[in-house]
């Protein structure tokens, strides 16, 4: 299936790379992960729906009927804790960490 370009496709050119939305969305659900971030809440601020392997036990219909939680207080604590995380890193200067730092050390 070809597709075409979203109109707003060249708005994340970055200096330094070819970055596609998708690589923004890995890398910011990597960070989360790394600040302990639960892989639920994750997936709800990259608007995934939960794959068929994690609901093998419960049924998937039921699941969408009752389960109606949205999950926004936390969401919006994720992306609170991402901001302040990307603020962090970027007013720390490039030579005072290396990446482990960067994905390890979560007082950044």
């Amino acid at each position: 299936m070809d597709r075409k370009p979203s109109p707003l496709w060249d708005s994340l050119v970055l200096s330094g790379g070819g970055w596609t939305p998708h690589d923004l969305r890995r890398t910011g659900a990597t960070f989360m992960q790394s600040l302990g971030i639960s892989p639920v809440v994750i997936e709800r601020c990259l608007n995934h729906v939960a794959p068929q392997r994690d609901r093998q036990e419960v049924n998937p219909k039921l699941v969408r009927v009752y389960q109606q939680y949205g999950y926004a207080n936390e969401m919006c604590d994720a992306w609170q804790r991402l901001g302040h995380y990307l603020g962090t890193l970027l007013s720390t200067p490039v030579d005072s960490f290396d990446v482990e730092t960067l994905l390890l050390d979560h007082t950044l």
